[in-house]
C-alpha cells in the first residue's frame, strides 16, 4: 500500500531514483541523419541504441528493465 501523505513530501533527488535502476523509456533520435531508437533509463543514462523502436524495446527488456511510455 502507498502512503499518499509520504508521497507528496517525496524530495526531487529522491523523485528522479525513483525507478532509476528498473524503468527504461525508448525514444528517437537522430545521429548522423539518420533516425535511431535510444533506450534510457529513469535518471537519463544511455543504455542502448538500436534502429528501430521494436529492437530498442527488446533491448531494454533483455536487459531486465520495464519500458514505459512518456508523453
Amino acid at each position: 500500500m502507498v502512503n499518499n501523505e509520504r508521497l507528496r513530501d517525496i524530495s526531487e533527488q529522491d523523485l528522479a531514483q525513483l525507478g532509476a535502476d528498473d524503468l527504461a523509456y525508448v525514444r528517437p533520435i537522430i545521429l548522423e541523419k539518420e533516425t535511431l531508437f535510444a533506450v534510457t533509463s529513469a535518471d537519463g543514462r544511455q543504455i542502448a541504441i538500436a534502429e528501430d523502436f521494436e529492437t530498442a524495446v527488446l533491448a531494454a527488456h533483455e536487459n531486465s528493465f520495464y519500458t514505459v511510455s512518456v508523453h
